[in-house]
């Protein structure tokens, strides 16, 4: 007789559920695995990347402030001074005092005449500058014959026309408008000191440009004036180490209007008028004007 196997059911049941559990077991423990390493990985990532290094701007170690030039007023050297008669309606300018010298230079106005004269002398023997009035269509050599040479013979006193050059002869320091002119002796003069005398005589000696500079000029702009200066063979400063207080002589009349025109032109140089002097001249001796305008 055939024996037909016989099964344990409840064994082979029992081993099936115990796989089971073993297999649940075994996926739970790997998901724990991958959660707690997949948490401690991003908790501490293996690569770190920093935050971006922002650039800060440099303090400065030190500060320092723009460098402003101070513009000099036209007074900023109180060694120069300016005399302006408002009577004559002139002006210049000279520097007082000399470095190493306890002499004083000043200006003196008397009558038609200013004497600009040191301390260490009198006045009336310093230089000076002495005004005459003449007819506005006259030219200069016109307006010095009828001034000074009436009674004189124009061959005996001849007059010579010098144009716009300084008072020794250096470049142009008069403005374009002026011109100056000397009265000489005559070409038959042999320049010997010891023959000058009789020549001298002829003509009047205190305008005669010899021994000494002497000579007279005349501004367009001002054609009833006519002004001579007495300087003889010595120098006295201006408002620069390279002329003299006459270089700087300019004529002033009242403006022909309330306000004169301030704005300085391609060379930078502004109108004689624009002057504090002249303008605080204007202001108390012209009547309607208001000053300088930009």
């Amino acid at each position: 007789m055939r024996v037909q196997p016989q099964y344990n059911f409840r064994y082979t049941s029992l081993m099936s559920k115990q796989s089971f559990v073993f297999l649940l077991l075994l996926v739970a423990l790997t998901a724990g695995a991958l959660l707690f390493f997949r948490t401690k990985s991003l908790q501490n990532p293996l690569v770190s990347i920093a935050p971006p290094t922002l650039l800060s701007t440099p303090t400065p170690t030190s500060t320092l402030a723009p460098s402003i030039i101070p513009i000099p007023s036209p007074s900023s050297n109180l060694n120069i001074k300016t005399f302006t008669s408002e009577k004559l309606g002139i002006t210049f300018k000279y520097q007082e005092k000399y470095k190493g010298s306890n002499e004083v230079i000043a200006a003196k106005e008397i009558g038609s005449k200013v004497y600009v004269y040191s301390s260490n002398m009198q006045f009336d023997k310093g230089q000076y500058v002495e005004l005459f009035d003449k007819d506005a269509s006259d030219s200069i050599d016109s307006a010095i014959a009828k001034s000074v040479l009436f009674g004189y013979l124009p061959e005996d006193c001849p007059i010579t026309i010098k144009g716009t050059k300084g008072s020794f002869g250096n470049t142009q320091v008069y403005p374009d408008g002026y011109n100056t002119a000397t009265i000489g002796l005559p070409a038959s003069f042999s320049k010997d000191m010891e023959t000058a005398g009789p020549y001298v005589d002829k003509c009047p000696s205190k305008y005669l440009s010899f021994g000494g500079v002497a000579y007279f000029l005349i501004d367009q702009a001002h054609p009833t004036k006519l002004a001579f200066f007495s300087i003889g063979q010595y120098a006295l400063t201006g408002d620069k180490a390279d002329n003299s207080w006459q270089d700087t002589f300019r004529f002033i009349t009242c403006p022909s209007g309330a306000w004169v025109d301030c704005m300085p032109g391609p060379d930078a140089v502004s109108s004689p008028q624009c002057q504090p002097e002249y303008l605080k001249w204007a202001k108390d001796n012209c009547p309607g004007f208001q000053g300088g305008a930009l």
